[in-house]
């Protein structure tokens, strides 16, 4: 019997990439998403590749609508072997230190509540096989903050404290639960979802670190099988601490 990961909040890059990185060792994949279209593109992607693949609409900030795709998700391919969440907003909701309120606050808050929603539904199934991986996506600056990105750093640092409390409390139940930090920007790729060339390196006009989706992927199918790790930090944490200090923007 296949193994199944559902990826929620997938998207062109990191999610894709991560389905098609566990597909290629024989899972199916459930993803779920706010757009449909999306969802019907990616699946496509994924089938054109021979990786079992379907899509369910569903918004991580709405626990009534995620619950919902969660569902359809587990009545179509049975208990979840894997969850990735990843689920993030445009950098249009960002905001520095001082800007933060409880209105712009709130939207990156809800994610984290999807969070807690997506896992209390799939721990049963995995705490019944005595196996699984729960893995989740952030940026960096839960370690190391971002100004213009504080709002965002503060519902993420809860989830990646959550991440860290489920590790410690499951892996005698051996479910193992890790988070990838990512210290860049992510380069999706052609599409093609094949092995990219090597990102070009930072320039002054471009300082940010560039890192494919394809090696995101990668480092998740390495933390999941070797399960050595909690946090993993892909990209140049050091490059990010120099450009932001003393950096903030009012």
């Amino acid at each position: 019997m296949s193994k199944t990961i559902m990826i929620i909040g997938v998207g062109p890059g990191v999610g894709l990439h991560i389905a098609h990185r566990f597909g290629k060792e024989g899972f199916s994949a459930a993803l779920i998403s706010r757009t449909k279209a999306n969802l019907d593109t990616y699946v496509a992607k994924l089938k054109e590749k021979g990786i079992e693949a379907e899509g369910f609409v569903g918004d991580a900030r709405d626990l009534k609508s995620l619950s919902s795709a969660i569902a359809k998700a587990q009545e179509r391919f049975g208990s979840i072997d894997v969850l990735e969440y990843s689920p993030v907003l445009g950098i249009e909701s960002l905001a520095t230190p001082r800007n933060i309120t409880v209105e712009n606050v709130r939207p990156h808050m809800d994610i984290t509540l999807g969070a807690i929603t997506a896992v209390r539904a799939i721990l049963p199934g995995m705490l019944e096989k005595g196996n699984g991986g729960i893995l989740f996506t952030s940026a960096a600056s839960v370690i190391e903050p971002v100004p213009f990105s504080s709002n965002f750093a503060m519902a993420q640092s809860g989830i990646r404290s959550y991440a860290h409390s489920l590790h410690n409390d499951l892996k005698k139940d051996g479910i193992y639960v890790g988070m990838v930090l990512i210290a860049g920007l992510v380069d999706k790729g052609d599409g093609s979802l094949q092995e990219p060339k090597a990102p070009p390196p930072p320039t002054p006009q471009s300082p940010m670190p560039l890192i494919s989706a394809y090696s995101i992927a990668e480092s998740f199918w390495d933390m999941y099988t070797k399960r050595d790790r909690t946090d993993h930090i892909v990209g140049d944490l050091g490059l990010i601490e120099k450009l932001i200090s003393g950096s903030i923007q009012h």
